[in-house]
C-alpha cells in the first residue's frame, strides 16, 4: 500500500474513532473507545485494541488514539497477509 493510501485511511479511521465509534476486521481485531463499554472503571480516555486471532492474540489500552490505531493496522494487516 502506498504512503498516501495509509495517509488516508489512517486518518478516516481516526476520525470514526474520535467520533466514538469501533472498528472491527474480520471478528479478530477490534479498537475502540473503552470507555464507551467500562464508564466508571476507567478514569480518562483509553483506547482499546484486542485481537482474539490464536496467532495474533493481543489486548492493551492506548492514552493515544493515534498510537492505538498504528497498533490496530499493524495487525490488521499481519491477519491480511496470513490469509
Amino acid at each position: 500500500m502506498s504512503d498516501a493510501k495509509y495517509r488516508q485511511r489512517f486518518e478516516k479511521y481516526l476520525s470514526i474513532i474520535l467520533d466514538g465509534n469501533s472498528i472491527d476486521f474480520r471478528n479478530k481485531v477490534s479498537i475502540c473507545l473503552i470507555n464507551d463499554y467500562y464508564e466508571r472503571k476507567v478514569v480518562g480516555r483509553y483506547y482499546q485494541v484486542h485481537c482474539d486471532d490464536s496467532r495474533f492474540q493481543f489486548s492493551q489500552l492506548y492514552k493515544s488514539p493515534r498510537r492505538a490505531l498504528e497498533k490496530f493496522l499493524e495487525i490488521r494487516n499481519k491477519l491480511r497477509k496470513r490469509n
